[in-house]
């Protein structure tokens, strides 16, 4: 994916936030891109802002509906013939914390947030593979699934959910041609946590110190098209990780630590070395440079 002119994306949650900073990316690519989204709204003002624009073309779905998002995946199919790039950025917030009696939030969440990347996986990368013409996946996660928020225990169940898939995922494509990588934006200025000053039934003096903090951090957040380019640079060195926010990096450098420190100190078996070495040699074979698809680094291509 050097090459991205005339390239095809398919972009959940594209009308708004971080999917249309991706869109205007690619744009700037020479890319064509389909915006692909639930809200009504959010696809209205995105249409003004790309109006005459021949490269996009919107299709309305909802991710967590399988025949939704396989007949928006037609219809792309139909206008531009091809995707080579699939970006699976939709997500909705809330869905209570872990331990929250409630059901039925926690599964809408779940459904959107990692069910939405499982769906379009499954329907779209069959496509891309059988084109032959590589590409790339790029899925988003969040800093909430690098480091826990306690108070949004369904959204951070999901987002680290959603990078585990991304890595598995990464190494299954490696032999076809399609690289993978993962997306963790902190606080960028999106839709999905409004502002008091935008939302006039949010009681900003009487709310929580954690949300008063999180409204400031998105008074100052990442520009989503600033995202999208970081976006584009990633795909171009088939990179997986991709970070916006670097006020996240001492805690995730603690966290790691954490781990390292927290193996035990034991005499594994002959047994036990044996499979670890034949389970990561294995690993390193199918990203190693040569293979179709390997690429600088030993990532996915």
């Amino acid at each position: 994916m050097d090459e991205l002119e005339g390239r095809v994306a398919f972009i959940t949650g594209g009308a708004s936030g971080i999917g249309l900073g991706m869109a205007k990316a690619f744009l700037a690519e020479g890319m064509k891109v389909s915006l692909a989204d639930w809200n009504e709204e959010h696809i209205a003002k995105a249409k003004a802002q790309l109006a005459g624009n021949n490269a996009v073309f919107f299709v309305k779905t909802n991710v967590a509906d399988r025949e939704s998002l396989r007949a928006a995946v037609e219809e792309t199919l139909a206008h531009f013939g091809k995707i080579h790039v699939l970006c699976n950025n939709a997500g909705v917030n809330g869905g209570g914390k872990a331990a929250d009696p409630d059901f039925e939030e926690w599964d809408r969440a779940m459904a959107v947030n990692l069910g939405g990347v499982v769906n379009g996986t499954k329907i779209v990368v069959p496509i891309i593979r059988e084109q032959g013409e590589g590409g790339h996946v790029v899925n988003t996660s969040s800093m909430a699934g690098m480091v826990p928020l306690p108070n949004l225990g369904a959204y951070s169940t999901a987002k680290y959910a959603v990078r585990g898939f991304s890595e598995s995922l990464r190494i299954q494509l490696a032999r076809d041609g399609i690289g993978v990588s993962c997306l963790f934006p902190g606080a960028t200025r999106t839709a999905i946590v409004p502002l008091p000053e935008d939302d006039p039934a949010i009681d900003e003096d009487n709310a929580p110190q954690f949300m008063k903090d999180l409204w400031a951090a998105m008074r100052d957040a990442v520009d989503p098209e600033d995202t999208g380019r970081a976006v584009v640079q990633a795909m171009k060195e088939n990179r997986f990780y991709i970070f916006t926010n670097g006020e996240f990096l001492p805690e995730v450098k603690q966290r790691h630590r954490e781990i390292e420190e927290s193996f035990p100190d034991d005499s594994p078996s002959e047994a036990r070395i044996r499979f670890e070495k034949h389970r990561s040699e294995m690993v390193r074979n199918i990203m190693a440079p040569g293979h179709k698809g390997a690429s600088r680094g030993g990532e996915s291509k």
